[in-house]
C-alpha cells in the first residue's frame, strides 16, 4: 500500500487554495496565521516537515487506517498505555499492545496540542508516560483531534499553563515533528529519524 494512498486525499483537501496561498506569500515572506485555516497550516507545515498526515472523520476511519499502517510498516509489536488507545488496537483485530516501556516496532499515543505555525505535535510526559522520544521505537502514531489545532507555539504554552493547576503542569514538554522539521521557533522540539503517523479526528 502506497504511503500517498493513506493521506493525500485529506492533505490536498485541506490546504488553501493556491490563489489563497500565492497572494499570502507575495504579501509577506512570512504570512499571518489565519485563524479560518489552521487545520490546511498545520498539515501543510506538518507534511512538510516529514509527517504523516491522515484525516479520520470517523471512528471506523481510524481502525482502518491503523490496519493500514500496520500492514505498511510491518509491525508486529505496538507499544501503548493509554486504556481509550488500547481499544482502538484491540478494535482493529491486530496485535495486543505492550507497555510504551517496552522494546516494540511501533508507539501508540495522543498528544496535547498541534501547533500550526510550525507543524508540531506538542507532547509532555502525560503522553509518553515519562519515556523520552529518543527511547520510543521508530514509527510513532499519534492520536490528535482538529479542537487540539492551536495557532503558535506561545499561546499553546499558556494553554498548558492554564489547562493544569500550577502543581500539576505536566514535565517533559517539546514539540514532536518529522526529521525535515526546524528549531528556531521550539529549541526543545524533538527531532530524530523516527516515523511519525497523525490520525486527526473530529
Amino acid at each position: 500500500m502506497a504511503q500517498s494512498s493513506l493521506f493525500s486525499k485529506i492533505f490536498s483537501s485541506l490546504r488553501p487554495k493556491a490563489s489563497e496561498k500565492t497572494s499570502e506569500a507575495s504579501a509577506s515572506p512570512k504570512p499571518a496565521i489565519n485563524p479560518e485555516h489552521l487545520e490546511a497550516i498545520f498539515a501543510d507545515r506538518f507534511v512538510t516537515a516529514g509527517g504523516k498526515f491522515i484525516f479520520c472523520e470517523h471512528r471506523d476511519e481510524v481502525i482502518k487506517t491503523l490496519q493500514d499502517i500496520f500492514a505498511e510498516e510491518q509491525i508486529e509489536t505496538l507499544s501503548c498505555n493509554d486504556p481509550l488507545l488500547q481499544t482502538l488496537v484491540r478494535e482493529a483485530g491486530i496485535l495486543q499492545p505492550t507497555d510504551l516501556s517496552k522494546n516494540a516496532d511501533a508507539a501508540f499515543i495522543t498528544c496535547e496540542l498541534l501547533i500550526a505555525s510550525n507543524g508540531g505535535i506538542m507532547v509532555t510526559a502525560n503522553q509518553t508516560y515519562h519515556i523520552k522520544i529518543q527511547n520510543l521505537p521508530n514509527t510513532i502514531i499519534v492520536l490528535g483531534n482538529t479542537s487540539q489545532i492551536i495557532d503558535k507555539l506561545n499561546n499553546a504554552l499558556t494553554h498548558i499553563k492554564a489547562k493544569y493547576p500550577p502543581k500539576e503542569i505536566p514535565s517533559m514538554i517539546t514539540t514532536l515533528k518529522g526529521p525535515k522539521g526546524d528549531g528556531l521557533e521550539d529549541p526543545n522540539s524533538a527531532f530524530s529519524t523516527k516515523n511519525i503517523y497523525l490520525l486527526l479526528t473530529v
